[in-house]
């Protein structure tokens, strides 16, 4: 929604100058949008972010945040390993990943092995 009640437009879209803050608008306004975990990536390749890495991974990253938020710690655990292989296999590829990525992906790991509610130790390591 561009405000309440009113959806965003296109032209609100293609105007927008960081379209990843579109993301997370989406994500903040709606309790299961974290859920779709194909779908969310998918839109921000649409959003002109196709071979994005960091994109990629800082969206993944608010998939986790919001995931924790809602105390699905089973899927931000799943997504933090998600992201984990992600960045693996760029630098596997030789790929030079950026500092960023590597902070957006150590601080979800992070989030989530510090929380009191998750009880499996190798899932917190």
């Amino acid at each position: 929604m561009s405000r309440p009640g009113i959806p965003i437009s296109p032209t609100e879209i293609r105007l927008t100058k960081d379209r990843l803050s579109l993301v997370s608008r989406v994500l903040s306004n709606n309790n299961e949008a974290y859920k779709h975990t194909e779908v969310i990536p998918d839109l921000v390749r649409k959003l002109g972010f196709k071979d994005d890495s960091t994109a990629e991974i800082t969206t993944l990253g608010m998939i986790s945040d919001i995931a924790l938020r809602n105390g699905d710690f089973d899927r931000a655990y799943k997504i933090d390993k998600q992201t984990i292989d992600f960045v693996t296999g760029l630098e596997d590829g030789g790929t030079d990943v950026g500092a960023e990525v590597k902070e957006v992906c150590w601080v979800a790991c992070y989030q989530l092995g510090r929380q009191p509610e998750v009880e499996d130790v190798q899932k917190k390591l």
